[in-house]
């Protein structure tokens, strides 16, 4: 499944587990309704957001 706006509002929550050059954490931020970031990557990109879970 490709990763788009259309796609990251189809589901409940975005699991992030691991980090990845080839994600676009900006995209994923924008249309996620929730976020769990165990690796703490949206905050050390400057994208943590109010509906963002973790370090």
């Amino acid at each position: 499944m490709a990763l788009t706006k259309e796609n990251l509002q189809k589901f409940d929550a975005v699991i992030i587990a691991t980090e990845h050059d080839n994600v676009n954490y900006q995209l994923v931020a924008e249309h996620s309704s929730l976020i769990i970031d165990t690796r703490n990557v949206g905050a050390a990109r400057g994208l943590k957001t109010a509906n963002t879970v973790g370090d």
